[in-house]
């Protein structure tokens, strides 16, 4: 029985993580993030890689360091955030609290 939870784990740890190393959509030229116009920040940049968080998840004050650890996971698998959308992500997840 162990082993099949074990087993569950991994294989849903390993599809989870598809999305943030899949091609489709992913990525545009220099290595930015890929962004559609009717998404909001949080969408567009963090559900690449797991489900947007909601802003209630961290105080305000946290977000800024929680948005910079993100983005050094993203640079491990070659991905960017602009300064301009890094701005526009902690907007979005500070100013609706």
């Amino acid at each position: 029985m162990n082993r099949i939870c074990l087993i569950a784990v991994l294989l849903s740890t390993v599809l989870g993580f598809q999305g943030c190393s899949g091609q489709e959509g992913s990525a545009s030229g220099g290595g930015q993030v890929a962004v559609a116009a009717e998404e909001t920040p949080v969408e567009k940049f963090c559900s690449g890689c797991h489900q947007a968080p909601k802003p209630a998840a961290h105080k305000p004050s946290e977000w800024p360091g929680v948005v910079q650890r993100m983005q050094m996971h993203m640079a491990k698998i070659g991905k960017t955030l602009s300064d301009a959308d890094r701005k526009a992500v902690i907007d979005a997840l500070t100013q609706t609290q």
